[in-house]
């Protein structure tokens, strides 16, 4: 298997202003959206591919399932190319 692009990709930390100001001032990256518990950045491959950073109070069940309780981590979906293998 081979992964074409990277559609979403959004860590949940503590620290979200200051990956924040990464995404956005140091490296440049389009603002999608911005609101407290999280914050979107335009991808170039697409126009619904995003770079999202959640706050650590972040609780969308969705994305952070209530048993996973405080833990952050990464979330992250991918667009999967799959490389057939022949026999020999």
């Amino acid at each position: 298997m081979r992964t074409t692009h990277v559609c979403f990709v959004g860590p949940r930390t503590e620290h979200s202003d200051e990956i924040v100001h990464l995404f956005r001032d140091v490296l440049g990256m389009s603002v999608a959206f911005e609101n407290p518990e999280w914050s979107g950045f335009s991808l170039a491959v697409g126009r619904r591919d995003f770079v999202e950073v959640f706050s650590g109070d972040e609780r969308d069940v969705r994305l952070f399932p209530l048993d996973a309780g405080s833990a952050s981590g990464p979330t992250l979906a991918a667009a999967i190319y799959r490389r057939s293998i022949r026999s020999i």
